[in-house]
């Protein structure tokens, strides 16, 4: 583990995110942040080094839209919203994580019967958790 480059990689982050003007940007700049910190899995180091990120994290994922990038993309998301909820470490943020969840969940479905000739983009788009 080494502390001095996830410090390094931290400080990228938070000049990148001050420049970035795209939630969808930032959210992906802050999955890869994040993919690198949960994989040395400490929990005292991982949450200290997302504490800083986390109410920005919580805003981007709640405003999340799955429409417009690969499908593999929106559940690489998903998944890491899944595993930073399991770990319990942000307990004020739980309920905006776990609706967050379902709702990505629900797109990512829709999104995908669409693609499987199953409904129409229209009907789909209609049932999307965010607004156009």
């Amino acid at each position: 583990m080494d502390i001095p480059h996830l410090e390094n990689q931290r400080i990228d982050l938070f000049n990148n995110l001050n420049k970035e003007k795209s939630p969808r940007s930032s959210l992906f700049l802050l999955y890869n942040y994040l993919d690198e910190i949960l994989c040395l899995n400490d929990e005292s180091i991982i949450e200290s080094f997302l504490f800083e990120f986390s109410q920005n994290y919580i805003n981007l994922i709640g405003q999340f839209i799955t429409i417009g990038i690969e499908p593999t993309s929106s559940k690489q998301i998903l998944d890491q919203a899944k595993q930073i909820l399991a770990l319990n470490i942000f307990a004020e943020y739980i309920g905006e994580l776990h609706k967050s969840i379902l709702e990505i969940e629900n797109d990512i479905k829709n999104i995908n019967n669409s693609l499987a000739g199953e409904t129409t983009f229209n009907e789909i788009a209609q049932n999307f958790h965010s607004q156009f």
